[in-house]
């Protein structure tokens, strides 16, 4: 099975419990760290998300992967709050911060740049308009996007 496969299979397992639990899964990652493979979810909910909750999905997972079998090598399963620098994927996350500080980086350069900050105007689902700096306004193409955050940093 294909890298891309597998974490289509693994969001869906893994979407399935959450969706019993009243969970949001914001991210997954499975990757080599250190010399091992890591399978990192982050998780929330309305509220935010406790370490005994995060503990509890750990087992449920962990116990539907093994039944599964579709993870072939040893593996560590990490469960986790997104915490203050949360990424955002889907057009919900980009809502829920609008008029807040962003940090947003893109695939391709866009007006000859690759890094944006500054408070995000507003969303639709193709793309995304940031205020940088309070110069002036951009507009990126949310397919461009490889990596979105708040910029929690603006918030201390």
């Amino acid at each position: 099975m294909n890298d891309k496969a597998l974490l289509d299979n693994l969001k869906e397992i893994i979407s399935g419990i959450f969706v019993e639990h009243n969970i949001e899964l914001v991210d997954i990652a499975f990757k080599k760290e250190g010399g091992k493979k890591v399978l990192k979810i982050l998780a929330d909910a309305d509220g935010g998300i406790t370490l005994d909750k995060c503990t509890e999905m750990s087992y449920l997972i962990g116990e539907a992967l093994d039944k599964r079998d579709i993870i072939m090598e040893n593996y560590v399963l990490e469960v986790s709050s997104p915490g203050l620098d949360r990424p955002l994927k889907k057009p919900a996350d980009y809502s829920r911060v609008i008029g807040k500080n962003i940090c947003v980086y893109t695939y391709v350069p866009i007006n000859e740049k690759k890094e944006f900050k500054g408070i995000l105007e507003s969303v639709d689902k193709d793309s995304i308009t940031v205020l940088e700096e309070g110069l002036y306004s951009v507009t990126i193409p949310v397919d461009k996007i490889s990596k979105a955050t708040l910029d929690y940093k603006s918030l201390i």
